[in-house]
């Protein structure tokens, strides 16, 4: 009908919403730290990042990324200078990424201090500055002289010790 044809190509509706990126970003330390992931998007850290704005990880860190409906997505990695600042790009870190479907996914071992810059396009998405508590090796000490018996039993006091605790120790003894 003419009315209702009238009607409908005069009527306003509101545009679509815009789709907004969505971004999601975590540091997992090293499984042998026992220490839990790192929520990088989250509101607390957005927080503490504004008084606080250095991240402390253990190395071998894993940083993992997730962005969706983003367009030209992008992560580069910077030298962080004496004031946190990003310096020049860094080129020996080299992020597994890929990116199909709207959906951009990356993972990077943080194996030195960064500037952690996301972008999309010519926007910047995200700034981090990382820097990487490094991991002191386990030690092992005989606290007293062995002794043994007669009866061919050898006893051993020692003492382990590691900045993430010590969750085993083997020794293997030979003849001279």
């Amino acid at each position: 009908d003419t009315r209702s044809n009238l009607a409908d190509s005069l009527s306003f509706a509101a545009p679509p919403p815009a789709v907004q990126t969505v971004m999601d970003a975590w540091l997992k330390p090293p499984s042998y730290t026992g220490k839990p992931p790192i929520l990088l998007t989250s509101p607390a850290m957005a927080e503490r990042l504004r008084t606080e704005p250095e991240i402390n990880v253990p190395e071998n860190s894993v940083l993992t990324l997730r962005i969706t409906n983003a367009e030209k997505p992008a992560i580069t990695f910077h030298e962080l200078g004496a004031m946190g600042e990003a310096g020049p790009e860094v080129t020996n870190l080299a992020p597994k990424t890929k990116f199909e479907n709207g959906l951009f996914q990356s993972e990077t071992p943080l194996t030195r201090p960064v500037v952690v810059k996301v972008t999309d396009g010519s926007s910047t998405v995200a700034n981090w500055q990382v820097t990487l508590i490094p991991d002191a090796p386990p030690t092992v000490s005989i606290t007293e002289t062995p002794t043994g018996s007669g009866a061919g039993v050898l006893s051993m006091k020692w003492k382990a010790a590691d900045d993430y605790g010590v969750t085993g120790i083997t020794s293997e003894l030979s003849l001279a």
